[in-house]
Order: structure tokens, then C-alpha cells, then sequence
């Protein structure tokens, strides 16, 4: 928040934040205080044990925003330096705060459970926040799924987040009806085909430019090439977690790009991950 004061307003001052929050029909002070009054990781951090304990259904979560706003008129933000700066809450900002912690969205007892098998202290805090700010409408399926992820992923905490976020996301877009498995492949397919589009498009590139090929009429979208290598990767963890298989074999690839190697032990190397 103060960082977005001061790059517009050129002085993120308690002052100069006083001043614009005493107009809030001013749409800069608008914007500050929705940087304000959404939860960050600090407050999601802080109140996630207790929405856990809580277990709030949609009917209990629409009482406690009812509460909190007619509890809260106004609140305060703690600057730099330790000032403070009061901030009188317009109509439905309260509540508003309490909705973005999504206190109904707790996700089911198996998979809280599945964390705390892999994890503890800190590291489960940040996946059961992520498991309540996911898209995902719980079924039996999607729950059997995501405790398969989390229970065969062998991997560190920080790619074990990154592949828990993948799936979470595929499955919020994937249909509830279809297998998980073979939504799995297809999306690897089409990273595969993404792959070698994004090689065949540097290829062309270090040999013209973005003018020349506009020229010629070429309109290929630039595809980063590591991004999707890494995405690739994740769904690989993924598949080997709930399915005990690389990805490109359930993909049914007859082949498995391995990109470009001079080194004869990377060679090695890469051959030795064909079997997972």
C-alpha cells in the first residue's frame, strides 16, 4: 500500500495518507484503502487456525460478516516507524473483509489431514491457506485426487506448493465428471506441442527479428520456453504421485523431448528419468 502511495502521489506520509483518506469519494483513496482492508498473507497467516477450528458454513460466515459490521466502524493502519493511521470504514467494508478470508471454504478433514502427514508449523499454514483461496467445489473425487497428490508427491515443500497449485487449478477448470488422469495427459500433450513451438519460434528468432517477421506476415505468439518446461515438470510430479508414471507415457507419446545436452553424463542422466 505504501509503496502504491508513493508512486502516485509521490509522498506516502502519514500526512498526505490522512489527508487522502478523510475524502473517501476521491477514487485514489478509494484504491488505497482496498490495499488497505484486503487480507495479506500476515492476516491470512494469523487468523488461518482459527477459521480452521471455526469450520464455518456459508450461513455462520454471512453472520459473522453481519457482526463484524455492525461491531467495526473503523480501523487502523499500523506505518513504518510505528505511527498510526486511523481509517473510518464506509458501509460494507467490514464485512467485505471478512468474505475475501473465504471462512467457508475450509477444505475437507481428509486433506487437512494429508498437510499435516507432509508437513508442519509454517510450511501446512501456507498450503491450507492456499487450499481455502483454490477455486475448487469439493466433490469425494476431487478430494480422493488432491490427498493422492499431496500423500505421493516426493518432493520439496517449495515444488510440492508449486505442483499442489497446478492441480488445484486444473482441477477448478477441469470437468468434475471426467477422469483426472487422462485431463492429466492431455494437458501435458498440449505442453509438449507448446514446447516445441516455443524451440522452433527462438530458433527463428536468433536468426531475424520481431520486424522482419511481422514483415513477412509470420504472427507466432512468443511462448516462453522455461516457463513451460517447468510446467511440464510439475505436471510430471503430479502423474508420478497419482499415477506412478511419467507424464509423457500417459500422454502416449511415442518420444520425450529432452532438449539439448553436450554433456554425455546429462545424457545419462536424462535417459535415467525415462523410467521415472
Amino acid at each position: 500500500m505504501l509503496r502504491y502511495a508513493a508512486s502516485t502521489h509521490a509522498d506516502a506520509s502519514s500526512e498526505t495518507l490522512a489527508a487522502l483518506f478523510a475524502n473517501r469519494d476521491d477514487p485514489e483513496a478509494s484504491s488505497l484503502a482496498e490495499l488497505l482492508l484486503f487480507p495479506g498473507e500476515e492476516a491470512q497467516r494469523r487468523l488461518e487456525t482459527a477459521l480452521e477450528a471455526a469450520c464455518a458454513t456459508p450461513e455462520q460466515a454471512r453472520e459473522l460478516e453481519q457482526a463484524v459490521e455492525d461491531a467495526v466502524a473503523r480501523t487502523w493502519a499500523l506505518l513504518p516507524g510505528g505511527q498510526r493511521l486511523e481509517l473510518p470504514l464506509e458501509p460494507g467494508e467490514a464485512a467485505l473483509f471478512v468474505r475475501r478470508l473465504r471462512p467457508e471454504h475450509t477444505a475437507p478433514p481428509q486433506v487437512l489431514a494429508a498437510v499435516e502427514r507432509r508437513f508442519s508449523g509454517e510450511e501446512a499454514l501456507e498450503f491450507k491457506i492456499m487450499l481455502r483461496h483454490c477455486r475448487l467445489a469439493w466433490t469425494p473425487q476431487r478430494r480422493a485426487y488432491v490427498c493422492a497428490v499431496l500423500g505421493g508427491l516426493e518432493a520439496s515443500a517449495r515444488d510440492t506448493a508449486d505442483a499442489l497449485a497446478w492441480a488445484l487449478r486444473h482441477l477448478a477448470d477441469a470437468d468434475s465428471q471426467a477422469s483426472f488422469v487422462d485431463g492429466l495427459s492431455a494437458a501435458y500433450a498440449a505442453l509438449e506441442a507448446n514446447l516445441k513451438r516455443a524451440r522452433d519460434f527462438g530458433r527463428l528468432l536468433r536468426t531475424s527479428s520481431y520486424e522482419v517477421m511481422m514483415s513477412q506476415g509470420v504472427r507466432a505468439p512468443h511462448l516462453h520456453e522455461e516457463g513451460i518446461r517447468r510446467e511440464m515438470e510439475l505436471v510430471d510430479m503430479i502423474c508420478q504421485a497419482v499415477a506412478g508414471r511419467p507424464a509423457w507415457t500417459l500422454a502416449g507419446l511415442g518420444q520425450m523431448d529432452m532438449g539439448d545436452m553436450d554433456d554425455p553424463e546429462a545424457l545419462m542422466e536424462a535417459f535415467t528419468r525415462l523410467g521415472g
